[in-house]
């Protein structure tokens, strides 16, 4: 693996076994996908994903979908952490998607070609398979699905969105710390990239100004012009990046009520939203009543009286339906004359 390439893999928590008859089961990760029926070349595409390192060094909600003219059948969809996360430096290697395509066309023939990407991105959706971004046998990214929303392959490399675009890293982009990995997240976006190399730092650095793909390149001197672009590319389809997703709805929101906005939504994010007690094993309950222990004096206070209290200071409410007014009108009243000289002289005041 010389040259930059993305590769997919299985996640950690992914297994792969077979049904009684004959189906492939691929399950964890908070949701289970059933491939009917499938190829001798399929099924070993499939299990190619599962490649770790070492083997490469020695040589939710329930739901029913069919993918790929009833060949892929899945059972809950990824929701909330139960099904993103935990990840996320997975030992799972992976292979690029030509070398997968030229096995499912030797062993199956090109008709299998279209019901394998469609089963493909049937396990990205559901965040069964990551797709990663590799140079030169460096893990530079993984990108990694947070929502059953999101949706795959909207950019690639050589998309004229990237390539003839002046390209700003999103404003509502956030790094953050979890578990000991650096992910760059966004309220906009279904998924999130896991960092694995300092020098995609450099270039998340150069995008904070406008620039175009081939000044990024000229920056990124550590990495290939394939890397970067694939980088981009991998920014691109997540939404972290201004010159694609810019939108003049969001110019009005600022990123902390975006970002509570989207952490509210069930199914936009991969927190827990319901209501639970993450620090029950390390801390102890708070008492539901405080107790009295530290007080050194209890001071007695008086019952109100509500009867003498309406008595002598009766409510608003009360005293306003209770009032009448009482008019007693003159014999002669006003003519028009004299009323409109009261009128003028009012307007004179």
């Amino acid at each position: 693996m010389s040259a930059a390439s993305i590769l997919f893999g299985l996640r950690e928590d992914v297994s792969i076994s077979t049904a009684e008859g004959g189906e492939m089961v691929l399950e964890g990760a908070g949701a289970r996908v059933v491939i009917i029926k499938p190829s001798p070349g399929m099924r070993a595409a499939i299990v190619l994903l599962s490649v770790t390192r070492q083997d490469a060094a020695g040589g939710a909600t329930q739901s029913d979908e069919t993918a790929a003219g009833g060949r892929c059948a899945a059972v809950g969809e990824p929701a909330g952490p139960a099904g993103f996360g935990k990840t996320e430096r997975s030992p799972f290697l992976g292979s690029d998607e030509e070398t997968l395509t030229a096995g499912v066309v030797a062993a199956d023939g090109a008709a299998e070609v279209a019901p394998f990407h469609e089963i493909l991105g049937c396990l990205l959706r559901r965040g069964l398979v990551l797709r990663s971004v590799w140079n030169s046998g460096a893990h530079l990214a993984t990108l990694i699905p947070i929502s059953p929303a999101f949706a795959t392959g909207r950019f690639t490399p050589t998309d004229s969105s990237l390539t003839n675009t002046t390209l700003t890293l999103s404003r509502f982009a956030y790094l953050r710390s979890e578990d000991g990995n650096t992910f760059l997240a966004s309220p906009l976006a279904h998924a999130k990239i896991l960092i694995m190399d300092r020098r995609v730092s450099a270039l998340l650095h150069d995008l904070a100004r406008p620039n175009h793909a081939d000044a990024l390149v000229a920056r990124s001197t550590d990495l290939p012009e394939k890397a970067v672009h694939l980088l981009l590319a991998l920014l691109g389809e997540v939404g972290m990046l201004r010159g694609i997703e810019d939108q003049p709805a969001l110019w009005t929101w600022e990123f902390h009520d975006l970002l509570f906005h989207a952490c509210t939504r069930n199914e936009d994010h991969d927190h827990f939203a319901d209501a639970t007690y993450r620090f029950a094993d390390r801390l102890p309950l708070a008492p539901a009543v405080q107790p009295r222990s530290g007080y050194k004096q209890v001071i007695a206070l008086d019952t109100p009286d509500h009867a003498e209290l309406e008595r002598l200071d009766p409510p608003f409410a009360r005293v306003h339906e209770s009032r009448r007014s009482i008019r007693d009108f003159g014999a002669q009243g006003f003519d028009f004359f004299r009323l409109y000289t009261r009128h003028a002289l009012s307007l004179e005041i």
